[in-house]
This record gives C-alpha cells, sequence and structure tokens, in this order.
C-alpha cells in the first residue's frame, strides 16, 4: 500500500511504478511462501534452524541466477 500511495504521488511515469509494484507483489509471493516448507521440514524431524540456514542460503543462490536470467539484467551487470 506504500509503494501505491507513493506512487501517485511521484512525479515520473505511472508505467515504471505499476511495473515494479507488481515486481514486489510477485517477490513477495513467490519468496515469502516460507511457511510451508518450513512446517514440512518440522513434521519429519529437521531442525528448524537448520532449515532456515539452508532455505535463506538457497534464496541468496537463486535471486543472482534470476536476475541474470532476464535480457532486462544485461545492462546492470556491464554498468560501473
Amino acid at each position: 500500500m506504500l509503494a501505491v500511495a507513493t506512487a501517485e504521488r511521484a512525479s515520473g511515469s505511472s508505467d515504471k511504478a505499476i511495473i515494479g509494484i507488481v515486481a514486489a507483489l510477485s517477490a513477495g509471493v513467490l519468496l515469502g511462501t516460507m511457511y510451508i516448507p518450513y512446517r514440512k521440514a518440522y513434521i519429519s524431524g529437521m531442525n528448524p534452524l537448520s532449515f532456515v540456514t539452508v532455505f535463506t542460503f538457497g534464496e541468496l543462490g537463486t535471486i543472482p541466477l534470476w536476475a541474470g536470467s532476464f535480457m532486462a539484467a544485461a545492462p546492470v551487470w556491464g554498468a560501473r
């Protein structure tokens, strides 16, 4: 909601704001769904701290791979 309120007040292009909002919500859906795997690991007997550690390193490794795979990210790798 904060992003929507800020986007309405911004003097820039609203198209870029909408894309940013959609990207943020998508990331929240994809990366914020840790509850179900956490419960499955807990029920199976896995140490919760081990699960959180593996999940965190998995996310930290996956996000750069996703970012590098998109054509829109290509200019970022060459930027200095």
